[in-house]
C-alpha cells in the first residue's frame, strides 16, 4: 500500500471491502525500518463503514445523519491519541519502538497468547495481565469483570462472543440495576465492557461488532453535583484550623485545588518544583498525560509562603473527602441542596445538606464554574480543565437557573 503520510502522524484508509462495508484501518508512520524497509503501524480500528460515507481527503467519516458518524470519527481521533501516547511513552522510558511495543503500550495483546476457544470473561482475564494500564484503571476494569463473573453465574450461562446481542446489553444493564447502581456507574461498565469488546475484535477472536452499533451505547446522566461560590470559599479559607492541623492541611489543598482547577490526582502529586518564580505553576497531568500552566494569585501565593519549601500535605481520597465535610459543615454551608439522582434504574430527589455534598471534586468544578460566571473566555478555562468541547464544558459547570437570571440583570437587552 503507497500511502504519503506524514512520518509520527496518525491517519486512517479503509480496507477489507466485505458486502459494501469496509474495515477503518489507523496507520502510523514513525520511521521504523525492518529488513531495509519501512514499517509503520498498521492495526484496525474496529469501526466499519460503507465506502460512500468515507472522506478520503481529511481520512474520516463524512456528516450523515444516516449514521453515527459523530460518534466514529470520536472514537478515530481517540485512537489515534492513544498510538500518540504509547508512542511518546515509549521515548520518555527510553523502550525499544516498533510497531509490536506501541500495540502493547496501547494494551492490544498479542493473540498467540490466547486459546483458540475463550469466553469474554476468559479473554477479560488475560487481557489484564498485559494490557499495560495504570493501577486505577486495572481496578475499574476488575470491578467490571466481577459483575460479569456474577452476571454469568447468575444466569447459569457463560458469556461467548456470539452472545454480545440487544438482549445481553439489556439484560446485563437490568442486572447492574438491580445492583442499585446509578447511572453514570452502570455507563462506565458498559464503557469498559466495549474496551474488551473492541480489543478482542482487533485480535480477530470474533467477527462480532455489534458492540459498534449505536443501540451499544454508553448511558449517562447528568448528575446535579454542587459547587461552591467565592464567598463559600472564602469561608472555608478563613476558618481558624490552628488547633487541627490535620484538617488545616485539607483545607489548604483543597483551596489550592479549586483556584487551580487541578484534579486530586494532581494535588496528589504536585511538587514544590512545579512552581516556578514566574508565580506559574507548570505540571504534567496525570489523566490526561498533557502538559499545564497555571497562574499563582494571591491567596494560592498566601497558602505556598505558608508551607514553603514544602506543600500541605495530602491524605487518602476517602479520609480526605471525610474531613472536607467536617470543614465544609464549620464553615456552615448548611443549606439544602435538591439533588436527583438514579438509583436502581428510578429517579430519586433527595434534599441534602450541602456540606454533606463538598468533596474533592468540588474544587475542580467550582474552579471552572466561578471562572465561567465570572466571563472570563471560555477556551481560557477549557485550555486548563483540559475539556476538548464546549458542550463537554458546558455539562461540567454548574450554573442553576436564579444565577443564570441574576446575571443577565444588566443585560442592554433588557435595559433599552
Amino acid at each position: 500500500m503507497k500511502t504519503n503520510f506524514k512520518t509520527n502522524e496518525v491517519r486512517y484508509y479503509l480496507k477489507n471491502n466485505s458486502k459494501g462495508k469496509a474495515t477503518i484501518f489507523a496507520l502510523f508512520n514513525f520511521g521504523y525500518k525492518e529488513d531495509g524497509h519501512f514499517k509503520p503501524l498498521q492495526i484496525t480500528t474496529g469501526e466499519q463503514i460503507d465506502a460512500k460515507f468515507w472522506d478520503k481527503k481529511n481520512h474520516c467519516i463524512i456528516k450523515d445523519p444516516s449514521i453515527d458518524w459523530r460518534n466514529i470519527n470520536q472514537n478515530l481521533k481517540r485512537i489515534g491519541v492513544d498510538i500518540i501516547d504509547s508512542y511518546e511513552k515509549l521515548i520518555v522510558e527510553k523502550q525499544e519502538i516498533t510497531p509490536e511495543s506501541i500495540k502493547k503500550g496501547m494494551g492490544v495483546c498479542s493473540p498467540t497468547k490466547l486459546p483458540e476457544k475463550i469466553t469474554v470473561i476468559g479473554f477479560i482475564e488475560s487481557y489484564l495481565k498485559t494490557c499495560n494500564k495504570d493501577w486505577k484503571t486495572i481496578r475499574h476494569y476488575n470491578t467490571t469483570l466481577n459483575h460479569l463473573k456474577k452476571y454469568s453465574k447468575l444466569r447459569r450461562k457463560k458469556i461467548n462472543f456470539t452472545d454480545i446481542d440487544k438482549v445481553f446489553y439489556l439484560d446485563f444493564i437490568k442486572y447492574l440495576e438491580g445492583c442499585n447502581h446509578r447511572i453514570n456507574t452502570i455507563g462506565g461498565h458498559i464503557k469498559n465492557l466495549k474496551v474488551f469488546l473492541r480489543a478482542s475484535f482487533q485480535l480477530k477472536l470474533h467477527n462480532n461488532n455489534y458492540f459498534m452499533d449505536k443501540e451499544f451505547r454508553i448511558i449517562q446522566e447528568d448528575i446535579d453535583c454542587i459547587y461552591l461560590d467565592q464567598n463559600e470559599l472564602r469561608r472555608i479559607y478563613q476558618i481558624d484550623l490552628s488547633k487541627h492541623p490535620t484538617l488545616a492541611q485539607t483545607r489548604d489543598a483543597f483551596i489550592i485545588a479549586s483556584l487551580t482547577g487541578l484534579r486530586f490526582s494532581d494535588i496528589e502529586n504536585l511538587k514544590p518544583e512545579d512552581i516556578g518564580n514566574d508565580r506559574i505553576i507548570r505540571i504534567t497531568s496525570i489523566k490526561t498525560k498533557k502538559d499545564v500552566c497555571l497562574p499563582i494569585g494571591s491567596i494560592l501565593q498566601a497558602i505556598l509562603d505558608k508551607y514553603s519549601p514544602k506543600l500541605p500535605k495530602v491524605i487518602s481520597n476517602q479520609k480526605f473527602n471525610d474531613n472536607l465535610k467536617i470543614i465544609a459543615k464549620l464553615a456552615k454551608l448548611n443549606t439544602w441542596e435538591k439533588i436527583v439522582r438514579s438509583n436502581g434504574g428510578k429517579r430519586v430527589t433527595k434534599l441534602i445538606l450541602k456540606y454533606w455534598l463538598v468533596s474533592s471534586h468540588t474544587a475542580r468544578r467550582s474552579f471552572a464554574t466561578n471562572l465561567a460566571l465570572s466571563g472570563t473566555p471560555i477556551a481560557s478555562i477549557m485550555a486548563i480543565t483540559g475539556h476538548k468541547t464546549e458542550k463537554s464544558f458546558w455539562k461540567y459547570v454548574r450554573t442553576r437557573p436564579p444565577q443564570n437570571a441574576t446575571s443577565l440583570l444588566n443585560h442592554p437587552y433588557l435595559n433599552f
